[in-house]
């Protein structure tokens, strides 16, 4: 009798279950002679499987099923709704009943375990075809604990077989020693000679047992990375597990709420991470609700403005690199924004003045923060306000991002972005400091180097520009509340992205990518929020993990580590009779870090250059009255601003235009419709900043 009697029980429930719920589910949309057959033979598998370890009940209920499904193939007649819930809810018994089977031996708990999420309870499986089998191959199922065992086993003989390379590479120093040894014994009479030859012999020894180890841990090191390869992909299980579950959500959701609402599936075949799956079937259980209870209308409300009766949510798994992107779309009202501002402004999230004021995005935030609900009344379904926080509490636990999208009228989308695997993913190494962290590499851009002349201080954080953006910097080790933290110096930086926003993160050193284990860390644990988990290295110490949108959260909220002590730039004058294009040059240079005075005409920005010292004139050519060749013409003749350089920025892009350009005087000349951010800043550079 194995240590859990129930093991291989759980196991194949699990698979009947799913069947069974899948198989009803479809039952109500029409009849099937061979989903009848399919399911019966479910039904009739389940009952003697439950009878062989004395589970009697459940073989009891399982037997109710069987009777329910043989009176329907006899009698031809359809399904009716009624009948379907009646089986659904002895199913819900089983599923309840089977996830109190008791365990005898310690086992890890089941929320780790996607399928025991979506049946109450069992052990956590995965089901597995080899790609090189037949279309026949029989499915295997293994058990997701198993694998975690696996890959825990796995990393600890690395760590061993680490540790005993670094033991052998001590080996040629000893074979060296013994053959200097054995040169020194030589020639000191017949005695010594014989030392010398086996001390010579000794060294040889070493020298081969050192190359035999050597390509032994070589070969224990592949073979360990093609087990963790595999064990990792094995852990991996199609999406479509979680059809039957959520399905069953909208029917019971719909049903209570008197709508029709169908699911529609796209992409059900990618393969996540059995764990993962377990969160975005948490997350996406909420999403589905809250598209019946607030997007999906009425049957009447539908019919009036054109629409089916049957409302549709589009679930759709995308593959995005080491990461999945989950989109959740119904074709519902969208969003009532003045219902949502009603509620924000009555909990006081926001002021009535604020109302007036707030964009769609912002209210969409508000949204996502939890708390807030426009159902008038409280049900089984809505009105507490609390399905999108949990929603955001599930994918902030898988390490993910959240972003809502409505279109009034037409619908709602929530998309969810989460890694692949928890377990197992692809990270850089950086160095700061003492520290080695890991970053997961799906976030990073790029890598550059970082002087302290490419830091902006400014009273609002440090910037860098970073192909004609300017975005947030922040130094790793102040990231980390490091107590000797300094002011910036001499950087490389990694570039970030995470949710739509940018950020550099100066470290001393790169590292290299590799394959990571994350471990989860302990709740209590006081840790700093950038840290996310952490991940042995191959000496067996910890390296932490960071967590990207805290580090770009971090990098925008941060303030100068000591006040800017800088030589104050020369002021820019820009002058342009297009308000558009005022503004957007100033905006550019501020941001960089420039101080910017501005000009409608050329006879303006003259009086001010003969009134204010500056250091670079950027004029447009056709303005009223003077125009920018005769702007930077008198300038070039005045004795004391002669000096000071021009750039023409103009829509006049002809050979002649430039060639006049460069007769008067400018020292560059910018075309608008090829302008840029970057070729802005790096012309104003080139004058002011050598």
């Amino acid at each position: 009798m194995p240590a859990d009697p129930y093991r291989y029980f759980r196991i194949e429930a699990e698979e009947l279950l799913e069947g069974l719920g899948e198989g009803l589910l479809a039952l109500e949309k029409g009849a099937d002679p061979q989903l009848l057959k399919r399911l019966l033979r479910y039904a009739h598998t389940f009952k003697g499987a439950s009878r062989v370890v004395k589970q009697t009940e459940i073989g009891d209920l399982a037997h109710q099923i069987e009777d329910w499904l043989t009176a329907h193939a006899q009698s031809g007649r359809p399904v009716d709704r009624a009948s379907v819930d009646h089986a659904l809810e002895l199913l819900d018994r089983i599923r309840r009943l089977v996830a109190g089977l008791a365990i005898p031996h310690p086992a890890k708990t089941v929320s780790q375990a996607p399928k025991g999420e979506l049946l109450g309870g069992g052990a956590a499986s995965s089901r597995v075809t080899p790609s090189s089998a037949p279309a026949t191959e029989p499915t295997i199922r293994i058990a997701v604990r198993e694998l975690d065992a696996l890959l825990e086993n796995a990393l600890e003989t690395r760590i061993a077989a680490a540790a005993l390379q670094r033991a052998a590479a001590l080996l040629p120093d000893i074979s060296a020693d013994a053959r200097e040894l054995a040169r020194s014994l030589r020639g000191r009479g017949r005695t010594s000679s014989a030392g010398s030859e086996l001390v010579e012999q000794l060294a040889e020894r070493v020298a081969s047992t050192h190359q035999r180890m050597a390509e032994h841990l070589n070969q224990i090191f592949v073979e360990l990375s093609e087990l963790h390869g595999t064990a990792s992909k094995l852990r991996l299980v199609p999406a479509r597990i979680l059809i039957a579950d959520l399905e069953r959500v909208t029917r019971d959701a719909a049903r209570a709420l008197d709508k029709a609402v169908e699911i529609r599936w796209s992409g059900a075949e990618t393969h996540v991470d059995a764990h993962v799956l377990a969160g975005l079937h948490k997350a996406l259980v909420h999403v589905v609700r809250n598209s019946v209870a607030h997007g999906i209308e009425s049957h009447a409300q539908r019919l009036g403005s054109g629409k089916p009766q049957v409302g549709v949510i589009d679930i759709a798994f995308e593959r995005r690199g080491h990461r999945v992107l989950v989109r959740c779309t119904d074709d519902g009202r969208g969003l009532d924004l003045e219902a949502i501002k009603r509620v924000v402004v009555s909990r006081g999230l926001i002021s009535p003045e604020q109302a007036t004021t707030i964009d769609q995005v912002a209210l969409e935030e508000l949204l996502l923060s939890g708390g807030v609900s426009t159902s008038p009344t409280v049900t089984d379904v809505s009105g507490r306000g609390v399905g999108l926080e949990a929603v955001r509490h599930a994918v902030q636990a898988l390490k993910g991002e959240l972003k809502l999208h409505s279109r009034v009228g037409r619908g709602t989308t929530v998309e969810i972005l989460v890694p692949l695997s928890l377990s197992a993913m692809p990270a850089l190494a950086v160095h700061c400091e003492r520290t080695t962290a890991l970053i997961p590499l799906d976030s990073v851009r790029q890598a550059l180097r970082v002087t302290p002349s490419d830091v902006v201080r400014q009273e609002d954080g440090e910037r860098v520009v970073v192909g004609g953006q300017v975005i947030p910097f922040l130094p790793l080790a102040r990231a980390l509340d490091r107590s000797d933290a300094r002011a910036s110096e001499s950087h490389s930086a990694v570039i970030l992205e995470a949710q739509g926003q940018l950020a550099a993160i100066g470290v001393d050193k790169l590292g290299a990518a590799r394959s990571v284990v994350v471990r989860a860390i302990p709740e209590h644990a006081d840790l700093n929020p950038v840290v996310s988990g952490a991940a042995f290295n191959d000496e067996g110490n910890i390296d932490l993990v960071l967590a990207p949108p805290a580090l770009i959260r971090a990098a925008m909220d941060a303030e100068p580590l000591t006040p800017p002590v800088q030589a104050e730039r020369p002021r820019i004058l820009v002058i342009d009779d297009s308000l558009t294009t005022r503004m957007l040059e100033q905006s550019i240079l501020e941001a960089a870090g420039y101080q910017v005075d501005l000009a409608v005409s050329g006879e303006e920005g003259l009086a001010k250059a003969r009134t204010t010292r500056y250091g670079l004139f950027i004029v447009d050519v056709e303005m009223p009255g003077m125009s920018g060749f005769e702007f930077v013409s008198t300038v070039k003749a005045d004795a004391e601003l002669g000096a000071t350089p021009c750039i023409l920025v103009t829509s006049r892009a002809a050979a002649s235009d430039r060639r006049r350009g460069k007769e008067v005087g400018a020292r560059a000349y910018i075309v608008k419709s090829e302008f840029n951010q970057a070729e802005l800043l790096e012309t104003v550079a080139r004058f002011l900043d050598d």
